[in-house]
Order: C-alpha cells, then structure tokens, then sequence
C-alpha cells in the first residue's frame, strides 16, 4: 500500500470519526433538551397539584369556620394565620418538594406598595355587578349614567334600551356584532362587551366588583376602601378611610387579633361614632345606607388563588377558584389555572 493511500484512509478515517463525534452531540444535546423538557413537565404538574392543595387546605378552614356572627378579615380563612399556633397556615407551606401560598391584597399602604393578607378574600365586600342598581352603578370608577343604564340594558331581561342605554340593536350594528346577553354576567370581565366600557375602564375596577353573591349588601367587615367610597359617594369622601381605620384596631393593621369587628347592622354607626369622630352628615349617611340594605356582616362567596411552585420557585403554577359556602359544605363555582 502506498503512501497516498495509506493518507487517504487516515483522512477518511478522521471524517469518520468527526462525523460521529458530531452525530453523538447532537444525540446528546437532543437527549438532553428532552430530559429538560420532561423535567420541567414532571414540574410543571407537581406545582399545580401544590397549588390545588392550597385551594383545598383554604376550602377546609372555610368549612370550620365557627365564628356564627360575623366574617371579618382577622380570621383564619382570610388572614391565614393561626393565633393559637403562632403561624401562618396558607403561606409558604411546604408540599413534597413544593411550597404553596394563598393570598391576595388588601389594600396598598402610604407608599403605594401592596398589604397581602394570607387567605381567601371575600367576593361579598364587593359590589355585585348583577345586583346593584343604575344610580350606584354610576358611581363606579370611571363609569357614568350612560354606561349605567348600558350595564343594566345588558343585564335585564327584555329588549327595551334605557333612555342612555343600549341593546341588540347597538350591538348588532357594530363592525364585529354580537348579542345583547339579556341575563345576568357570568364573569366580571364580561363588562368589556358592554357599550363604551373600555379594558382602560374595567381594569379600574375589576378589583372591587363581582358576579358572586345573593343580593346586593356589601360585608362592611371585610370590603376595601375603594368599594366604602363607591357606598358613601363623593360628598363623604373621608368616611371610608374612618371606616377601615376602625377595623384595624389599635395596632393598625388589617386582618390580625385585634380587629374591631361588626356583628350588628343596626349597631354600626353608633359603634363607629363611640370610637371615632363622625359628623352628623357622616353619621346619617350610614343610616341611609342601612336602611336601603347596602350592609350586612356575614359573607357565603369567597375567591380563593394559590399558587404552588417548586425548585425554589423555578416552575409555578396558580388556581383561582371561587367557592360558595353551604350548610353541607362548599361549592366551587369557578376553578381556573391563571
């Protein structure tokens, strides 16, 4: 054998070699892409099965609630914390390899950060977008009467626009027309099919409003400032702040052991003068708002979002359910992964 030919099969011998060499990385790369991307699917189902453990650690401390007078924010569902045992119960609670935690904001503090409480937050210290009547509607953020009657137009059963309202006819004469629902909204984010209701206009409110509930008294223990404001309107601007202030007791804060609470509709604004400054003004505004029913101390709807993670928060997952509370237990009336 000659010498080209001895240098003719060593150089095809190195292409050999180099082209599995880069045969076995790609292999290998593919291997390892594959590995990841069954990790991370292993994960992936882990994180939401942590999550759906909070949703039912929460459906749990619902369902044994004892308090038979009132719900309020420092209890154990809302809070999240256990007083006898001096922890939290929804917050960062270890599952396998996992954590979970439940929460949601109550309210955002003098520098516009957000306050979390660690439970379940209640839909009935919201105001019910199916219940509430045109003229407190018109109240909300960002709407005005038109919107109002636009709103109660969509809702109601029959055909008959408002004066400012619309109906089918509106609808079906847009670019991209659809019907007029003509019943109640399913969901809060229904609002953006209503006329002149822009996403600008619901993401101002979609906080404080609800589909959930039976009638349309607000929880006054447990609702935010923003919803007591849309209640006391604009005159009564200071009234709200009284109002949560007085919740939070003597430390400050929401949700912890020494929250004042209400129990007795017919009590709360004698309750809240005897412990804070309220005009005259004040004091009859809260009697009207009695009186016309927009108050009561005991709530059956809640929203419940959990979010499971695991490998240090590396793969997370969130459910948001909303349950209603029953004699016989609880009914999930909403369950979605967010």
């Amino acid at each position: 054998m000659s010498g080209r030919d001895k240098g003719t099969i060593l150089i095809t011998t190195l292409w050999i070699l180099t082209l599995l060499t880069l045969l076995a990385l790609g292999v290998g790369m593919r291997v390892g892409i594959d590995i990841k991307m069954i990790s991370f699917f292993i994960n992936s189902h882990k994180a939401y099965y942590i999550a759906e453990a909070g949703v039912r650690k929460t459906v749990f401390f619902l369902e044994k609630d004892t308090n038979k007078n009132a719900d309020s924010l420092n209890e154990i569902w809302s809070s999240g914390y256990d007083y006898t045992k001096e922890q939290f119960v929804l917050k960062d609670i270890k599952v396998g390899d996992g954590t979970f935690t439940v929460g949601y904001v109550t309210e955002k503090d003098e520098n516009g950060e957000p306050v979390y409480l660690y439970g379940a937050s209640d839909e009935e210290g919201k105001l019910n977008v199916n219940e509430i009547d045109g003229d407190m509607l018109a109240k909300l953020p960002g709407f005005s009467v038109e919107i109002a009657s636009a709103v109660v137009d969509w809702r109601d059963e029959d055909d008959l626009p408002n004066p400012s309202g619309a109906e089918g006819d509106y609808y079906e004469g847009l670019d991209n027309p659809y019907e007029s629902k003509n019943a109640k909204f399913s969901v809060p984010e229904e609002l953006m099919l209503v006329k002149d209701v822009t996403r600008e206009i619901y993401e101002g409110i979609k906080d404080i409003v609800t589909v959930y509930g039976e009638g349309y008294a607000v929880n006054i223990n447990t609702a935010p400032r923003e919803v007591l404001a849309v209640l006391a309107g604009p005159e009564f601007e200071d009234l709200p702040g009284k109002i949560v202030n007085y919740r939070k007791g003597s430390d400050g804060l929401a949700g912890t052991q020494d929250d004042n609470i209400f129990t007795d509709i017919n009590a709360i604004g004698a309750q809240l003068a005897s412990a804070l400054t309220l005009n005259q003004a004040e004091f009859n505004r809260l009697e009207e708002l009695k009186k016309a029913g927009y108050f009561k101390v005991m709530s059956g709807y809640f929203r419940i979002r959990s979010r499971g993670q695991v490998k240090n928060g590396k793969v997370k997952k969130t459910i948001e359910a909303v349950v209603k509370r029953t004699n016989k237990g609880t009914d999930f009336l909403y369950y979605h992964e967010i």
